[in-house]
């Protein structure tokens, strides 16, 4: 009883580890062989996709998510946290903030704020100026944000022209007036203005939500 106990428990967990060589090796030679276009590598493609199939089918549920949330474990590991460009954190890293940032938050009763900043006609600039020119805009606007900001604040490069501060221990009334230092440093160092929006973290209000109030 102990040894079919202990065979089913070792196929229970090898099958998984099965299923992650599998993912990791199989998949990529899957789609090179359908690649290949030859009647005999689309053969073999065909028979690793059932192979794979199979074995999917086989692993428990549970232990499927586990390999799952394995693999994207390791992808998750491998991007990087900032911007290229403007070196800058990206949303993975904020996001990586927002999971400690909010319960603490909220334990504390301790608000925070966030402010989305916008570029005024970007791509008007970057029509006339030329894309580097835009690239320079982006990194000396990044600059600024960086100069004008806390150590504790994350600054984040949202999207295009977009950026977005993450203020901890902040109100609206300081928001604000980060905003217009910000606004007094950009129209000393660059021919360009902004849109800003500022938003408050309330108990009802998900991250997402407060983002797309700012």
């Amino acid at each position: 009883m102990t040894l079919i106990s202990g065979s089913i428990l070792s196929y229970s967990t090898s099958l998984p580890v099965i299923f992650l060589f599998m993912s990791a090796s199989m998949l990529p030679l899957i789609t090179k062989a359908f690649w290949m276009q030859e009647p005999q590598f689309n053969a073999l493609g065909l028979l690793l996709v059932i192979a794979y199939l199979i074995l999917s089918a086989l692993i428990p549920r549970q232990n499927r998510l586990l390999v799952e949330n394995i693999i994207l474990r390791i992808e998750n590991e491998h991007q990087p946290l900032t911007d290229p460009l403007t070196e800058l954190g990206n949303r993975r890293r904020l996001y990586l903030l927002v999971e400690t940032l909010l319960p603490s938050s909220l334990r504390r009763k301790d608000p925070f704020s966030v402010v989305m900043l916008d570029i005024d006609n970007f791509k008007l600039y970057n029509d006339k100026f030329g894309h580097s020119a835009g690239d320079d805009l982006l990194v000396t606007i990044s600059e600024i944000l960086r100069e004008c900001s806390r150590d504790q604040d994350l600054v984040v490069r949202y999207g295009g022209e977009e950026f977005l501060l993450v203020l901890p221990s902040t109100g609206l009334d300081a928001a604000v007036i980060l905003v217009e230092r910000i606004r007094s440093a950009v129209k000393e160092k660059t021919p360009v203005t902004f849109s800003a929006g500022i938003a408050t973290h309330r108990e009802d209000l998900s991250f997402d939500q407060l983002v797309e109030k700012a």
